[in-house]
């Protein structure tokens, strides 16, 4: 994976996935793409860009794989998640 990225929540399932499906919206808003629920996963794909996010008890994942074209903005996603997570809460 390009990027990886694992946070701890205090929250229940209910609010991780929320943040989760958050993070998923704003990665389609921005960048296009599309993505589906398998579980408690949500797989993203969009031309040059791949992403899985997923949640359990204790703490969210989002691993984003990019196309050579993508890497350029591989600090910008980054960046843009972990500010995220930390506006939210997760340590």
């Amino acid at each position: 994976m390009d990027i990886s990225i694992t946070r701890r929540h205090l929250t229940d399932k209910e609010h991780a996935r929320e943040m989760v499906q958050d993070v998923v919206t704003k990665l389609v808003t921005r960048y296009g793409g599309s993505y589906r629920w398998v579980g408690d996963w949500a797989h993203y794909r969009f031309t040059g860009m791949t992403a899985n996010l997923g949640f359990d008890e204790q703490q969210v994942t989002v691993e984003i794989k990019l196309a050579a074209t993508m890497k350029v903005l591989k600090s910008t996603i980054e960046k843009a998640i972990n500010d995220y997570m930390d506006k939210r809460g997760f340590s």
